[in-house]
């Protein structure tokens, strides 16, 4: 670690295998420009993913699409999955930079943009600050926040608990979940998509704001053959007289916090839902937002 100009930075030694993973990617592609792009690219990712590492904070390289050539090809992308987070971007600053570039394909679905400086003979990278949003290509590096400040944030980020949906099978509940009937009559659409046998229900009240009532996160599970597990996620209005707000919106995010399912109510919804499968131990966390206000919750089947 050291401070510049009274800012945390971190400097990562770029070893033989940082390099190999840097060749093996951009050797993937043919034209020079991304070639160099993506070596640069591999290597601000690797140096960022090393620093999470030293903190404790758990990352998975292959779901990021910096690892993904295909992703690569399409993209100028340096992103790097902390789980259940969402995705980090990487971005190379070159000895003769002044600004930290961040191309507008990848301004949204990060959770913050670390600048990574190279030495010249890209031996060293030092990550030399952070900034949560981005709406410009180019940002003056000055204008970049300490890492102090960018360990504050990450921690504000993570969760307050994780709900392990396998073991309510085994009657292993968290506390705040209550049973269905406890909280509202189940509409004839959740009653109907699980009341076959071996089903579990579970939910809970959300205060969302600015409502002046809260609305019920209902949480169906069924055991399905080779450990799976078939999930209904729904929110009701916490009444079948009322209605949800308008432009209420069900996101649901996987492990990098990428959105993959997406609900949003209409004036006349009582609920909105979704229902997948997925292997026990996978990872997802869902998002209910209204306006500028939102919660979140993460679970592991």
């Amino acid at each position: 670690m050291g401070s510049h100009k009274n800012r945390l930075t971190f400097t990562v030694p770029l070893g033989r295998p940082e390099c190999l993973d840097a060749e093996r990617l951009s050797k993937q592609h043919v034209t020079s420009q991304k070639i160099k792009q993506v070596y640069l690219n591999t290597l601000a990712v690797s140096a960022v993913n090393f620093y999470l590492q030293c903190l404790g904070i758990e990352t998975d390289l292959e779901s990021s699409d910096s690892w993904n050539p295909l992703m690569q090809h399409l993209l100028d992308v340096a992103d790097l999955c902390v789980p259940p987070l969402g995705k980090l971007e990487c971005r190379p600053i070159l000895p003769t930079h002044r600004m930290l570039y961040v191309p507008p394909e990848v301004w949204s679905d990060r959770i913050g943009f670390i600048g990574v400086a190279f030495n010249e003979s890209l031996t060293e990278a030092t990550l030399v600050g952070f900034v949560q949003t981005v709406d410009s290509e180019e940002i003056p590096l000055h204008n970049l926040e300490s890492l102090s400040s960018f360990i504050v944030y990450l921690n504000a980020l993570q969760p307050a608990q994780t709900i392990r949906l396998s073991h309510w099978f085994s009657g292993v509940i968290e506390a705040g979940w209550q049973k269905v009937e406890e909280i509202l009559q189940p509409s004839p659409e959740f009653a109907f998509n699980f009341r076959y046998h071996g089903s579990v229900q579970r939910g809970k009240l959300l205060h969302l704001e600015p409502l002046n009532q809260p609305i019920a996160l209902l949480v169906g599970l069924q055991q399905a053959p080779a450990d799976r597990v078939n999930v209904l996620l729904e929110i009701h209005s916490g009444s079948d007289r009322d209605y949800l707000p308008e432009n209420l919106k069900l996101m649901l995010l996987d492990h990098c916090g990428t959105s993959v399912m997406e609900a949003i109510a209409k004036s006349t919804n009582r609920n909105i839902q979704f229902e997948f499968s997925g292997e026990i131990g996978e990872q997802f966390s869902i998002q209910v937002s209204l306006g500028e206000y939102r919660i979140a919750q993460a679970f592991t089947i």
